[in-house]
């Protein structure tokens, strides 16, 4: 039985994070495009390496995308 409690949708918000920075922020395309690259690699991640750890190449890439592009796929150079 799944029950209602304040953290139950810390786990979407987090996904959530990391897709709008993934794709830069305020970019609309960027986002839509990290959010199929997101739910592309947590879905191959999932059925690869178990459902538990289906969530470890999201943020393998997203700190891969951090370290070698920082302001997003399509983030504006500030």
């Amino acid at each position: 039985a799944y029950y209602v409690n304040p953290q139950v949708g810390n786990g979407f918000v987090l996904v959530a994070f990391t897709i709008v920075v993934l794709g830069g922020m305020g970019s609309f395309a960027g986002a839509l495009l990290g959010g199929l690259l997101i739910g592309v690699v947590e879905s191959l991640g999932g059925l690869v390496l178990g459902e538990s750890l289906g969530q470890v190449g999201i943020f393998l890439i997203f700190i891969a995308v951090l370290l070698l592009r920082p302001q997003g796929l399509f983030g504006a150079k500030a």
